[in-house]
């Protein structure tokens, strides 16, 4: 089940505008963002199953997201290998890594990138013409930790997916979703831009399974309506302990921590 956080104040006055530094920059100057999709051979995968096409579509969405509404600024990659020791700079970013295949009850690549929150899960997986129960692995963004700002665009736009089904938006109703002011000008209308373009996360779900080779269901794939891990309460960018932007990013153990800066 898909359950991130919802969104809070997104209101800033004097925000500067992410696209004029780091990452963000070069791949605004380069015209294009290169994505990997990461098709795990452990579940068999293809270019059509469901959970690559799923990944394709995130791809595409954080083009929309980065480059004001345009779904083809992206150059996708397909590949079959994934060594999470060390981020491959080739890629600004990767779509379908697993925390639980980076981490799982090995911490020795806990520190090494980054993740989203997750937009898919396995809970199916299909070998040989038989159907395997899975072990519930979740696919998100992965990213360097080098620049954090492209994670966070990234897991916006996971937290947008959802706030749209949460709140009954759709393509056709994209100008409901909020304007974003937390990053600059240039992002503003990213959630509508991305709305516009994919829907909402049953849409996006629904679109891909269309496009499927029909191997897997939607499965767990649904959306928890404000309850569950995701409090009723506005969140964004908020910890379970209280700790919400500004903040300082610390990091610890291998991770990093957003610890507030005020009162």
């Amino acid at each position: 089940s898909i359950d991130p956080p919802n969104f809070g104040s997104l209101e800033c006055d004097n925000c500067e505008d992410v696209l004029r530094y780091g990452k963000l920059k070069v791949i605004k100057e380069r015209g294009m963002l290169n994505c990997a999709v990461y098709v795990d051979p452990m579940y068999n995968l293809t270019r059509t199953s469901l959970a690559t096409l799923v990944n394709v579509k995130f791809c595409e969405i954080l083009s929309v997201a980065i480059f004001q509404g345009k779904p083809d600024a992206v150059n996708i990659t397909y590949i079959d290998e994934l060594d999470y020791s060390s981020f491959p700079q080739e890629y600004d970013i990767i779509a379908g890594g697993s925390w639980e295949a980076r981490v799982g009850f090995d911490t020795t690549n806990l520190g090494t990138m980054s993740m989203s929150y997750p937009y898919y899960t396995h809970d199916k997986y299909f070998y040989s013409g038989t159907m395997y129960s899975g072990v519930g692995r979740t696919l998100s963004f992965t990213a360097d930790n080098e620049d954090r700002t492209l994670l966070l665009i990234a897991n916006a736009v996971v937290i947008a997916a959802v706030n749209a089904q949460r709140n009954g938006i759709t393509k056709a109703t994209y100008f409901d979703m909020p304007l974003m002011h937390l990053w600059g000008d240039s992002l503003t209308f990213m959630f509508r831009d991305m709305i516009m373009h994919a829907g909402n996360y049953d849409d996006i779900i629904n679109e891909a399974l269309a496009l499927s080779d029909g191997g897997m269901g939607k499965g767990w794939n649904t959306v928890f309506h404000n309850y569950g891990a995701a409090a009723e309460v506005s969140l964004f960018w908020c910890d379970y302990v209280g700790n919400c932007p500004p903040c300082q990013w610390v990091e610890v153990n291998g991770g990093y921590v957003c610890i507030h800066m005020l009162p």
